[in-house]
């Protein structure tokens, strides 16, 4: 397996590096997994090119104007072959070819870059999900980018005190002990990839407050912000960002409402101050694209 004599170098909209592509005996595949399609990709770079390189193969996140400012993302490359396999950059492996050049840091000719690509676990661009049909209950690309939705049936059980029963059988016959009433409650979780902060502020003002406003589909003060989880993840430029995970429980009832004692009927619920137990809040601060 030798390197081409002359390589034929080449320009992409992509990357501000020059390249040129190898063949089968570097490397080059293509096939179909249960994951869905796949390919691996040989490329021939200068040496002193092969970080910029790779930098524009796993694309960037980075934040302009502080916490507050834009969010500036570049996702991962594309399978430029077969865009609509829709499958992107998610590994790279360097090989060095060529002489060693110099006496300072360990430093080659060529590098043989090969790039594995296949489906992303989270929606890397507006056109993976361009109507957000993986989405909650929003359509648009502005909710569907740059994340990963999921959702968590469950069923928490509520005691419904009644000093006077207003549950029956059929022939009249009232239910004196108290009853539990199964209440459905959905765990929505959205996971935000390679986000570049971390949202303390918009957390901390968030955190155990419900939806003012339509929110994922779900009406008003049904939705519940609780859970958060981080992690810290280093790009190939060596910038941090954050992989954020978010949880919104919703049930069918509003979290400020409860089961009145005397007619078992849903009604709104204040403190002796007349202030709503769970305060509500627009949550769209948390919808970072």
């Amino acid at each position: 397996m030798s390197l081409p004599t002359d390589p034929t170098w080449q320009t992409a909209s992509w990357t501000t590096v020059q390249f040129s592509e190898l063949g089968e005996e570097f490397g080059w595949k293509r096939g179909q997994n249960d994951r869905g399609p796949f390919a691996e990709k040989p490329y021939l770079v200068a040496w002193a090119d092969v970080n910029t390189f790779c930098r524009n193969l796993r694309g960037i996140s980075n934040q302009s104007g502080g916490v507050n400012g834009n969010w500036i993302f570049n996702g991962p490359l594309l399978y430029p072959d077969s865009p609509s396999d829709n499958i992107y950059c998610t590994e790279i492996a360097i090989k060095a070819t060529g002489n060693i050049a110099g006496a300072g840091p360990i430093a080659y000719t060529y590098a043989i870059v090969v790039v594995t690509f296949t489906p992303l676990t989270w929606d890397g661009s507006e056109t993976s999900d361009p109507f957000g049909l993986n989405s909650f209950g929003e359509t648009g690309p502005e909710i569907a980018a740059l994340q990963t939705a999921s959702q968590e049936l469950d069923c928490g059980y509520l005691e419904i005190p009644r000093p006077r029963s207003s549950l029956k059988f059929a022939d009249g016959t009232k239910i004196d002990t108290p009853s539990v009433l199964r209440l459905p409650i959905i765990t929505m979780t959205i996971t935000w990839e390679r986000l570049p902060y971390l949202p303390m502020s918009a957390v901390r003002t968030m955190a155990g407050k419900v939806n003012s406003t339509v929110f994922l589909g779900c009406a008003v003060e049904t939705v519940l912000f609780e859970p958060v989880r981080t992690s810290r993840i280093v790009m190939s430029d060596g910038t941090v960002v954050q992989r954020v995970q978010m949880g919104f429980k919703w049930r069918p009832y509003s979290w400020n409402w409860a089961i009145r004692p005397d007619t078992g009927v849903w009604a709104a619920i204040t403190d002796l101050g007349g202030n709503k137990q769970y305060q509500p809040v627009d949550f769209s601060a948390l919808l970072f694209r």
